[in-house]
């Protein structure tokens, strides 16, 4: 894990030193163990190495040999899951590949494949390759986006590295905001997977490899999700069981850590799950995990909304007792300074935060884990496409085949089971996903006109007008063919082929850290698009394919909860306590907004000046005014302080 980096000149111009050791000052945060970096003519690369495995300690990179595909310099940022496998195709034997660190497990394959051994790769990674024998350049990352990549071509100039602050004190890049992306991030428009923050840099793909030559760009996917089919077996039991393997192997592939091994623990099935895996398979070798959960001080009252619950202490201790190997931590986020985590967040991530609220509970868990020797946490954000995907839509899928005897069968197993799923929750589910997706072919208009981020966005009317928000508005809410036998499915795979979360997986090796998500595992996810739609709601019950795999190690507590949990539900208490500190962070960021007048600055003071002391924080108003207006024009205006600091 780390941080790689690199510098091609095309016009065979020699590398300089200087320059790539500017590249290595700016990304030394990802990857403070050791740096090294190395040119040779007009080629230069580097590696900065945050050791997280035991194998960490034997990398030594950049790697520099030569061979008859030619592949002269090689640099990997990230972690091989699969490393007796590709042992294996590779010929080398057991205790060849036990003194290998996992650089040398993927340049071995890189060698004996070129491109198409980065299929056989199986964890998160990101690389770069040189071929002097063809003089030409290779870039990559992993189908799930987990490690950052971004590159700038200009002129002779072809540049990479793991995060644009690598970039931007080159001779000749320009930084300057990319003011299409931070119109959309604004409002909450999908990001896009090429564009970076910055005017001059973009991203590679995951999935993704790019070749550079002196007169060629190409670029190549090598992986998409929703390739392959479903799979249909004779007995359900059968699904539950290949589940449990798929979920144990993605787990484990994630235990190999130096360190102490820690996990978020909320009150929700997934990181209930992968705790409950984690903490089995850690007490088989001996080993803890140390579980954190964040919550709201016991001395504040704080509300949810309707069917949440605000604090998920109770429900995360039920799963902590079940395991003498898991101490369990209970993190206070509104102890922590909000403005000071967004300024330092923006800072890592090399842009704004979405969601500053929790990237606040997020940064008091990496700092206490930091402070106890945690080198690893488990994470489950894709959980809820994946293992517990609630098969809920399943209702409009059967619908759309024709298939009414299952669809009565399975709405009533649902009500039976799920007696909070009232018979017009029902109906509404097995509608309105045909009729969204055949109106919305004839209220493209209407919806552009009614986007609701228009009314809680920091955004200027000013830069809105500017930057044509309407049209950027227009191409996103522009509708998909209408497939209605295959609602659901279609959704899950657009979604996980616009994976990326690179930057928030480098912030947390700045502490130190790796995060790693067995819920993002390729070969997992895979498999959960090949299942059939109608296994998720097996029985009448959301989920029921993960809560019949899970039935023997997670409480009821967990297994038959009513409520879901509300993170982050004592936000507004940073806020009033940093209002101050809020406003001079506003004022401070004026002349560098004034110029181009991004954000509402006026309105932004206004609504920190009115912010009462106490009142519904859980109200539709107060979560649009405060929660996301408010804490979005702070982090954007981080930002926009973030890049002047840069020269920008």
């Amino acid at each position: 894990m780390g941080a790689i980096a690199g510098i091609f000149n095309l016009d065979r111009a020699p590398a300089q030193y200087d320059e790539l050791d500017g590249m290595r000052s700016a990304l030394v945060s990802y990857g403070s163990d050791s740096q090294k970096q190395f040119i040779r003519d007009h080629v230069g690369m580097l590696h900065c190495r945050m050791i997280s495995t035991p194998e960490d300690h034997l990398d030594m990179q950049p790697i520099t040999n030569r061979n008859d595909l030619g592949v002269a310099f090689f640099v990997f940022d990230g972690r091989i899951d699969n490393r007796e496998e590709l042992g294996a195709w590779l010929g080398i034997d057991s205790i060849t590949l036990k003194g290998m660190a996992d650089s040398a497990v993927a340049h071995a394959a890189i060698c004996k494949g070129g491109e198409a051994g980065l299929s056989r790769l199986l964890g998160d990674f990101a690389l770069a390759w040189w071929n002097e024998k063809h003089d030409v350049v290779f870039i990559a990352r992993d189908p799930t986006g987990v490690r950052p990549l971004h590159y700038c071509h200009s002129g002779n100039r072809f540049a990479f590295a793991s995060m644009p602050v690598g970039l931007l004190n080159l001779p000749g890049i320009r930084v300057k905001i990319n003011e299409g992306v931070l119109h959309d991030y604004l409002m909450a428009l999908p990001s896009s997977m090429v564009e970076s923050f910055f005017e001059s840099i973009s991203k590679v793909q995951p999935g993704c490899v790019i070749q550079v030559k002196k007169d060629s760009f190409r670029k190549t996917s090598f992986h998409q999700f929703g390739a392959g089919k479903s799979i249909r077996l004779a007995d359900p039991r059968e699904y539950i069981e290949a589940a449990n393997e798929q979920l144990q192997r993605a787990v484990t592939r994630r235990l190999r850590s130096v360190g102490l091994i820690g996990s978020h623990l909320s009150s929700g099935l997934d990181s209930s799950t992968v705790t409950a895996v984690a903490a089995q398979e850690l007490d088989r070798h001996g080993k803890g995990l140390i579980a954190y959960t964040a919550s709201p001080a016991p001395e504040h009252n704080v509300s949810a909304p309707k069917g949440c619950h605000a604090d998920e202490w109770l429900g995360s201790e039920s799963v902590a007792r079940l395991y003498k190997n898991i101490e369990h931590i209970r993190v206070f986020a509104s102890e922590h300074s909000l403005a000071r985590r967004t300024e330092e967040d923006v800072g890592f991530l090399n842009q704004p935060a979405f969601s500053p609220a929790d990237m606040l509970w997020d940064g008091a868990i990496r700092e206490d884990a930091r402070s106890r020797g945690v080198r690893t946490i488990l994470s489950s954000h894709m959980g809820d496409l994946t293992i517990s995907y609630s098969g809920i839509v399943n209702l409009a899928s059967l619908l759309g085949q024709g298939r009414l005897l299952a669809l009565v069968r399975e709405a009533w197993g649902l009500r039976q089971r799920e007696r909070k799923t009232s018979i017009r929750q029902l109906v509404r589910s097995t509608l309105s996903p045909h009729y969204r997706a055949v109106s919305a072919r004839f209220r493209v208009d209407e919806r552009v006109r009614n986007w609701p981020w228009r009314n809680r966005t920091a955004a200027s009317g000013y830069f809105l007008e500017r930057v044509a928000s309407d049209e950027r508005i227009r191409r996103c809410v522009r509708p998909a063919p209408y497939r209605p036998w295959r609602l659901g499915r279609r959704d899950r795979i657009n979604y996980f082929n616009r994976l990326d979360s690179g930057s928030y997986f480098a912030l947390d090796n700045a502490y130190g850290i790796e995060r790693r998500d067995p819920t993002a595992d390729r070969e997992l996810i895979d498999f959960y698009l090949s299942i059939p739609e109608d296994l998720f709601g097996r029985r009448g019950q959301q989920a029921g394919l993960l809560k019949e795999m899970m039935s023997d190690n997670l409480p009821l507590e967990i297994l038959e909860a009513t409520s879901t949990g509300y993170q982050a539900a004592d936000w507004h208490l940073s806020v009033l306590r940093d209002r101050a500190e809020i406003r001079e962070m506003l004022e401070d960021a004026r002349p560098a907004v004034r110029d181009r007048e991004y954000l509402d600055l006026a309105g932004l003071l206004e609504s920190l000046d009115g912010m009462p002391i106490d009142a519904d924080w859980c109200s539709g108003t107060a979560i649009a005014r405060w929660r996301v207006r408010l804490l979005q024009g702070l982090s954007a205006a981080c930002f926009v302080r973030y890049t002047r600091s840069l020269g920008g």
